[in-house]
């Protein structure tokens, strides 16, 4: 046990992870540097929410400027002073960071084995009614979907080992909040599918049993659901709030109950907005209701909105100027007075690349670099060998053509000729061409300079990771 002395807050918001290296197009360096923000959560009060809020503190998100993938505040001791925690984002070591509302340490310690590095979702709730809350952790896009209960020592409760809550082979990673939905003094989990799954809502004890479970939108939807619980019309039970991750338009619906009965839905951001909204939930203005607070997720410029659980408007503000074009990370609580806080964070996502598509591979033969995206949303990303100056990688649009598990690389260019090659038989294809694919390369130590004769060369974790994750059809683009 420990007591923590400082600032504030409750309840989060899983958000989306955030880019670790630049996007694709040529805009790439231009998008980078305006959407480079320091990586700090900012605190406001916010209680008349009809004028701009009062910035009160601020402090760095993660350490040595890291990328939050997501954020969370709870109180994790026992002395009723909350505390804030951040998962990493895609691409680094799945930590967690546990903070005061000072930005001094607590702790850090990884959620998930160090190969794991799409990122981590957390949330804070007391699952067990004993006024300590647990950390609730979901696996990033392109992962395996793995919900784990954890105390701030870094220990499995409740439900040892955690659970797969769409199953054992679904890859698109897991949102997660927390809520008291029966109003039984004890949180519920609630998680949704990350990109490529479709838009179903499940809720769950602290122990991993299934409560509830109902879809939001459309099923035919899957490019994953972002989700907040509170407290919206006062009556000492949580409803849910969810929007879609991706696609326009840009829609939150309230539910309440197990069953998931729909109370409200509403237009959060017009124009065709296809970046997908982060939600939070709380009672910013006291009058014992919680607001629903959305932003976007990624692009679209840092426009936050406040909303009553009917969804009217009740305020709006840009937590950050231009040329900022990013995505806002959102979270609600109180600080040690009493007084209610909103806390914002970059969230630094990258802009929507083909959001139309469920798949979509780019490769970057400047950068050596592949992006798999998932409805628009960077779901991996590696660096691999493409052709050498003599023997170029076609530059063009492709899809995957075919899926050989192996292939007997071969080719004579003529008698005598040096080029010539014979590397055996090697596993895990994706043919793009006619005689090119993005394939494992075991001869090959150095990923990031070119050296094939025309074909992406990938490690072997990496070429396990597409071969799986793409489908026939996949477009592919190669640009230089």
């Amino acid at each position: 046990m420990f007591s923590i002395r400082q600032y504030c807050q409750a309840a989060a918001i899983v958000a989306a992870f955030a880019a670790t290296l630049s996007c694709v197009s040529p805009a790439s360096a231009a998008y980078e540097a305006a959407a480079a923000k320091p990586k700090e959560i900012q605190l406001y009060h916010w209680n008349d929410l009809s004028a701009p809020p009062e910035q009160v503190w601020h402090f760095p998100a993660f350490p040595k400027g890291a990328k939050a993938g997501s954020m969370a505040i709870g109180d994790l001791g026992d002395d009723g002073i909350q505390e804030a925690l951040v998962g990493a984002a895609l691409g680094a070591e799945p930590l967690m960071h546990a903070m005061r509302m000072d930005g001094s340490d607590i702790f850090s310690f990884p959620a998930y084995d160090a190969g794991m590095t799409h990122g981590v979702n957390v949330a804070i709730g007391d699952l067990d009614g004993d006024g300590r809350g647990e950390i609730v952790t979901g696996t990033g896009p392109g992962a395996v979907a793995h919900v784990r209960v954890l105390d701030a020592a870094g220990n499995d409760v409740l439900a040892p080992g955690g659970f797969f809550p769409y199953g054992p082979d679904f890859r698109g990673g897991v949102n997660v909040a927390v809520g008291d939905i029966d109003g039984d003094g004890k949180d519920e989990i609630i998680t949704a599918p990350g990109p490529t799954g479709g838009p179903r809502i499940m809720i769950w004890s602290g122990r991993g049993a299934i409560l509830g479970d109902f879809f939001a939108f459309e099923n035919e939807k899957s490019a994953g659901l972002n989700i907040a619980a509170a407290d919206f019309d006062g009556d000492g039970r949580a409803e849910i709030a969810a929007a879609l991750a991706g696609e326009a338009p840009a829609y939150v619906r309230v539910f309440y109950g197990f069953q998931g009965i729909r109370s409200a839905e509403f237009l959060a951001i017009g124009g065709g907005f296809n970046g997908g909204l982060n939600l939070a939930g709380g009672d910013l203005d006291g009058d014992g209701k919680a607001e629903l607070i959305a932003a976007p997720a990624g692009g679209g410029g840092p426009h936050v909105h406040a909303f009553d659980g009917s969804g009217r408007l009740r305020g709006h503000f840009f937590p950050y100027e231009e040329p900022y074009r990013g995505g806002v990370l959102l979270a609600v609580g109180t600080m040690s007075d009493g007084t209610a806080v909103l806390a914002t964070a970059p969230a630094d996502r990258g802009p929507i690349v083909r959001s139309d598509l469920p798949k979509y591979i780019y490769v970057d033969i400047s950068e050596q670099r592949l992006r798999a995206y998932e409805y628009g949303r960077l779901a991996r990303t590696f660096l691999v060998a493409t052709g050498m100056a003599k023997y170029p990688t076609p530059t063009g649009e492709y899809s995957i053509l075919d899926k050989p598990y192996k292939v007997n690389y071969r080719w004579t260019y003529g008698p005598g000729n040096p080029d010539n090659y014979d590397l055996g038989w090697v596993t895990w294809n994706l043919r793009i061409m006619p005689h090119k694919y993005i394939h494992y390369a075991p001869w090959r130590k150095v990923f990031g300079i070119r050296g094939s004769h025309g074909c992406v060369n990938v490690s072997k974790t990496d070429a396990q990771w597409i071969y799986g994750w793409a489908d026939l059809g996949t477009p592919v683009s190669i640009q230089q």
